[in-house]
């Protein structure tokens, strides 16, 4: 566990935490891409895109945006079409990490 120093307050600390600054965390080298097997479901236009609504999907990267590259090249005509990708049933940002097995690829969706 990795806890950040911010104006010399300490929060949630526990005897095996390792206190650094912002400026220490700048130097570690940055995230290393693993391969994970993820079970991605897709629903809506994206399901009629990939031609399924369920696969299994061996990623090579660490986050949401490296994801969707690699959806890209796999499936060229997702490429432009805007849906929202949720991670634990929680919808997901770019940036957030991958750290769960299954990710849903959602469409826009229409109120009423």
């Amino acid at each position: 566990m990795i806890y950040l120093k911010q104006k010399n307050q300490y929060n949630n600390l526990n005897h095996s935490a390792r206190v650094i600054t912002l400026a220490e965390l700048k130097t570690f080298p940055p995230l290393k891409e693993i391969t994970m097997k993820l079970t991605i479901k897709y629903f809506g236009l994206l399901a009629e895109i990939t031609q399924c609504n369920e696969e299994q999907f061996e990623f090579f990267g660490t986050d949401v945006s490296a994801l969707k590259e690699a959806l890209y090249t796999k499936y060229i005509l997702l490429n432009g079409k805007d849906f929202q990708v949720a991670q634990g049933q929680v919808l997901v940002n770019n940036d957030t990490l991958i750290n769960e097995k299954e990710i849903a690829l959602l469409p826009p969706f229409a109120g009423g």
